[in-house]
């Protein structure tokens, strides 16, 4: 079996959501984040971001 090594965090801009993308990456997770606003926060370069609003 195949282990999976993806991850979404949604609202990564917030403090809680920052951890964990932080948390994530340096366990070796390739991480998307999902975001209102990308200019909130700088991201790491292997960081996918992507923007929508789920309300």
């Amino acid at each position: 079996m195949q282990k999976i090594n993806k991850i979404l965090v949604v609202g990564a801009t917030g403090s809680i959501g920052q951890y964990v993308v932080t948390e994530a990456l340096n366990k070796g997770y390739q991480v998307r984040a999902l975001v209102r606003n990308p200019n909130k926060v700088q991201f790491d370069k292997r960081v996918d971001v992507f923007i929508g609003d789920l309300t």
